[in-house]
């Protein structure tokens, strides 16, 4: 148990870490041009900069989703394969196997679903 646990973390790390190349952009995309000469000037962060698509909680949600929630998702579906490919024939293995990639089906099934509609939802009001 405590092998795969390492393993889990390992690819957890992989997995993740690269992300962080992703956090070269400031979260919320305001405030940042300081030139006098830009006619642009954003001096304040407005609502939409916060709730609208592209905003911070739109950032989050889409770095929660795509960043953790997939490579879980992936790991998850590993661990229940395994526990398919190792279970010799014993049904209670078997079954463990199959309910576990049903649950991350489901639960990306939902977590995507829910991601698009906010997203919509967003993207109608903004």
């Amino acid at each position: 148990m405590k092998q795969i646990l390492a393993v889990a973390i390992i690819v957890a790390e992989l997995v993740i870490l690269p992300a962080a190349v992703f956090a070269l952009e400031p979260l919320v995309q305001c405030g940042n041009e300081i030139d006098p000469n830009s006619p642009n000037i954003s001096q304040f962060c407005k609502y939409t900069d916060l709730i609208g698509p592209g905003g911070l909680v739109d950032r989050v949600v889409q770095f929660a989703l795509f960043f953790i929630a997939v490579p879980a998702a992936v790991a998850v579906t590993i661990y229940g394969g395994f526990l398919l490919l190792t279970s010799g024939g014993d049904e209670g293995r078997i079954s463990k196997g199959k309910s576990v990639i049903k649950a991350v089906a489901w639960g990306l099934a939902i977590s995507f679903g829910a991601f698009l509609i906010v997203r919509t939802v967003l993207t109608l009001l903004f």
